[in-house]
């Protein structure tokens, strides 16, 4: 059975840039966001897959990460259910 539904947070994205060092503004700054194609910040991709693994049955996860990657089809923007 799938993990529970899990909102991806700003604090999330906040958290996850600090433990990385992965500061990039796409990320953690709104202002420089919105003149991105994005229009706002978006999750990090290592934060995002590390959610998905999370949801997916024990036995499911050891597809090969590539493959679960590829199925990201948008990005995943903080606080959006």
């Amino acid at each position: 059975m799938p993990g529970a539904p899990f909102t991806i947070r700003a604090e999330d994205v906040t958290a996850f840039a600090s433990a990385t060092g992965d500061r990039n503004p796409l990320h953690v700054d709104p202002d420089y966001a919105r003149g991105t194609p994005f229009g706002r910040p978006i999750a990090h991709g290592a934060l995002a897959v590390l959610v998905a693994l999370a949801a997916l049955p024990a036995r499911r996860t050891r597809r090969p990460l590539a493959r679960l990657v590829a199925r990201f089809a948008a990005p995943v923007y903080p606080d959006q259910e």
